[in-house]
């Protein structure tokens, strides 16, 4: 990222937060150690003791920095058990544990209460300082930036939305990242394209929250990396990206940007085409869960 910046006139402010969404995208923020560490990288502000403030305050009822995370790992716990053990009854393995529609609802206020007191206690973000004047060249010299930028990623991803709906790949809406991501239908693994800095990936990431997971989760795929690659008749990158936890099985075309808008039409049935072959090609996910159970 530095040598980009450094010897091409990339915008530090649009490298940065591409390198940012690069660590934090595939992070889950859920538990409140986890809220607590994210956040810090934003704000010095005693967390958890200002949000019990803020809370006390407005509820008129005393509550503890420890009483604010119970409530939310008490969630949190709940949520876990539904996701991942279908939220069956240890006593009775044939049935569910109970759960009430005012349960549910205090859930919905607790969370919407916590989320409340922090966006209060850390505060609007700071303002964007104006950039020194050697950094201050002109938009054709730096390419397309800030708001405009996101623009042209909501407008190319709206086609590529249809076209993933249409495939039965996602249903979600566009937004304006560099990358989009589709479920595998198992946590932590996702089909994603994307713009990249070399021009555009297809692939699928290994971004469970647990490094050894993705690791054990791509080995398994990458010891068929032959039949894999037969399959999908082309070049895969198949990477376990050391130093890191994600892993990934990738195809790249090298050269477009969102800009290029002339050659959207060539990127869309790339993108279109590689994540069918490579969908085939890996073919039934379904053994990485039977991995993991065995």
């Amino acid at each position: 990222m530095f040598e980009n910046v450094r010897r091409r006139p990339d915008s530090l402010h649009e490298a940065f937060a591409v390198y940012l969404r690069d660590q934090f995208g595939w992070q889950s923020f859920q538990a409140p150690d986890k809220i607590k560490e994210a956040l810090s990288h934003v704000s010095e502000v005693s967390l958890w003791q200002s949000v019990a403030g803020w809370i006390t305050h407005h509820r008129e009822q005393a509550v503890s920095p420890g009483e604010v995370q119970d409530m939310l790992r008490k969630i949190v716990n709940r949520r876990n058990k539904i996701a991942h053990e279908a939220d069956r009854d240890p006593e009775r393995t044939d049935a569910k544990r109970s759960i009430t529609a005012n349960e549910a609802s205090e859930a919905v206020d607790t969370i919407d209460l916590v989320a409340r007191a922090i966006v209060h206690v850390i505060g609007p973000p700071p303002a964007v300082p104006d950039l020194p004047a050697e950094e201050n060249l002109d938009e054709k010299t730096v390419g397309v930036s800030g708001s405009a930028k996101d623009a042209l990623y909501r407008n190319f991803w709206s086609r590529f939305t249809s076209i993933a709906k249409q495939n039965g790949w996602s249903k979600a809406a566009p937004t304006t990242y560099n990358w989009f991501q589709m479920p595998s239908g198992i946590a932590g693994v996702n089909w994603v394209v994307s713009f990249s800095k070399f021009g555009c990936r297809s692939e699928l990431y290994f971004g469970d929250s647990d490094g050894g997971r993705n690791l054990s989760r791509w080995q398994a795929l990458a010891d068929r990396r032959d039949e894999i690659t037969g399959r999908f008749g082309g070049s895969l990158i198949v990477d376990d990206l050391p130093g890191k936890k994600g892993c990934r099985i990738e195809t790249r075309l090298l050269g477009p940007t969102v800009e290029d808008e002339e050659h959207w039409a060539d990127v869309l049935r790339w993108m279109t085409d590689t994540q069918s072959r490579l969908r085939a090609a890996v073919g039934d996910l379904s053994v990485l869960k039977f991995l993991e159970s065995h």
